[in-house]
């Protein structure tokens, strides 16, 4: 049994390194500063009637070509992972083949002004930037396509010279697609948006599929391996992704839509970190009489309150034991539970301001619910569900010891 825990985990791990898998992790980190400031945004138009205005222009400059934002950041890290050329050029010629992917516009108006430019069209930016890069790193690669330049050619004169193939083929592949599709009055990201976006963030970011993700995730973690290697790929920036819609519903003026997204996630599922690990170190100093894990819950409960959870589980330590173990991946589908239902009963609003991962508990439920009381209240009683699940394991692991 060991030894297929051993495979399993050694396979996940390699997969989660995959240079795809890293560009979507580290494509959404890149993005990401831009939306926090937008969330900030979403609380100063809260808080001042005055600023809507203001508020809908930078929305609409952020999340109106969210499409064009991801197709350059996604091809940006997977070129710069693979270290497979000029990483800019990539990004450059990544958002060019988006533009030239948008469905045709009528009356001769701009692609861009396409509703597939934004939010709709995310994923398919994802997918469009992820390809370019690896079409021009396979072009490049290809020795009939490569120029061989003599050894005195300056390298940014050679390097600029032996990118104009490949990013030539990728330029005409995407042109060359997107006259076939026009012609059955259709597009690539008409297409993506539609039979990839729509299904993978219906099925991902749904209780069912975020609960499932998580447990698979935290269970991971307890063998070793980082929760975002899964999470960061799969679920993640599916939630950033409705996070955004929401906070660009906001903006405009309409009403929210995306009740699962990562304000909610992080609020009720990531309390204290992976594995909602402050309810462990409120238990451990409450009722548990072990020296040394109070100590270390002495020691953890100030990280921990801005989500930084590493002193737990290597200092307990979660990773390894099997008791505590199991709140451990059971503890974050309760919480989340807890405020998805609330939420959809109509106790607390919709999150829709997005906060950093460090924002410590409480303060995310209220700055991100734009200053709803309830919202704290329901994430207090999920803080105080999810202290009472680890209790009985943290006092059996106790007695073992």
């Amino acid at each position: 049994m060991s030894l297929d825990v051993d495979k399993v985990t050694c396979t996940v791990a390699k997969l989660g390194n995959y240079p795809c898998a890293r560009a979507i992790r580290e494509g959404s980190g890149v993005s990401t500063p831009l939306f926090l400031a937008m969330g900030v945004v979403v609380l100063v138009c809260d808080a001042f009637d005055g600023a809507w205005a203001w508020g809908r222009v930078l929305g609409m400059s952020v999340f109106g070509i969210m499409g064009l934002i991801l197709a350059a950041t996604f091809s940006y890290t997977l070129t710069k992972a693979k270290d497979a050329g000029n990483p800019l050029l990539a990004a450059v010629c990544s958002v060019i083949c988006f533009v030239v992917s948008l469905p045709y516009a009528e009356g001769g108006a701009s692609a861009l002004t396409s509703p597939l430019v934004g939010v709709d069209g995310a994923v398919a930016g994802a997918i469009v930037g992820l390809v370019v890069s690896e079409l021009m790193a396979a072009v490049s690669r290809t020795r009939v396509c490569r120029l061989d330049l003599p050894e005195g050619v300056p390298p940014a004169v050679s390097g600029a010279i032996a990118a104009i193939v490949p990013s030539f083929v990728s330029l005409v592949a995407f042109g060359l697609a997107s006259i076939g599709l026009s012609m059955v009055g259709t597009s690539l990201v008409g297409i993506l948006s539609t039979w990839v976006q729509g299904p993978l963030v219906a099925i991902n970011t749904s209780l069912v599929g975020c609960a499932v993700i998580l447990i698979l995730s935290n269970l991971l973690f307890c063998f070793g391996i980082h929760q975002s290697v899964v999470s960061g790929v799969l679920l993640e920036p599916l939630l950033l992704l409705n996070m955004c819609r929401d906070m660009s519903q906001v903006l405009a003026g309409n009403a929210v839509t995306e009740v699962m997204n990562m304000g909610l996630v992080s609020s009720f599922a990531l309390i204290g970190g992976s594995g909602s690990t402050l309810c462990l170190i409120l238990a451990t100093l409450l009722f548990c009489r072990r020296d040394e894990w109070r100590e270390c819950a002495r020691d953890a409960i100030r990280p921990g309150a801005f989500n930084i959870n590493e002193p737990v589980i290597f200092g307990y330590p979660i990773v390894g034991d099997r008791l505590l173990m199991v709140p451990f991946v059971v503890a974050p589908v309760v919480g989340l539970c807890i405020g998805y239902a609330a939420t959809v009963a109509g106790v607390m609003p919709v999150f829709s301001a997005y906060m950093t991962w460090v924002c410590p508990p409480l303060l995310d439920a209220f700055l991100g619910t734009g200053g709803s009381l309830v919202a704290v209240g329901v994430q207090l009683l999920a803080v105080v569900a999810c202290t009472l699940l680890y209790l009985p394991f943290l006092v059996a692991a106790s007695r073992r010891a």
